[in-house]
């Protein structure tokens, strides 16, 4: 069942998205290795997936040497895949997007200034 959603996604980003072919391989890579990761670890229902298991995944590509650039990319790839599941009510819940507590409003400039020098960990939105 795990990748009947795979097909489905990748019929969907290859017909809306518009992506280029290199991108559509590497979201097909990074997928595919993802759900292999998840049947190896006994995980048949992507309702079990949650944020631990896929962290726990990334984690595993940065132990096994892979470049940040590929772990990077795979996580995009992770998102835009639980993007399309949680659009298409595969999902309750979408276990990568960012919560809210994350989003932060700047009060001011200065503010804004402040956290930009700061390492890039949050969403900004800046309010007159």
């Amino acid at each position: 069942m795990l990748y009947q959603y795979q097909e489905s996604y990748l019929a969907y980003i290859e017909k809306e998205r518009h992506l280029t072919p290199n991108t559509l391989q590497s979201y097909k890579r990074d997928t595919t290795l993802y759900l292999d990761y998840l049947t190896k670890q006994g995980i048949t229902n992507i309702q079990r997936a949650n944020k631990t298991v896929i962290l726990t995944y990334l984690l595993g590509l940065q132990k096994q040497g892979r470049a940040a650039s590929t772990v990077s990319r795979t996580l995009a790839s992770l998102r835009s895949f639980y993007g399309f599941l949680y659009r298409k009510s595969f999902l309750n819940e979408d276990p990568i997007k960012p919560s809210p507590s994350k989003i932060h409003k700047v009060e001011s400039y200065s503010s804004l200034i402040t956290r930009c020098d700061t390492p890039n960990r949050y969403k900004l939105t800046y309010e007159d």
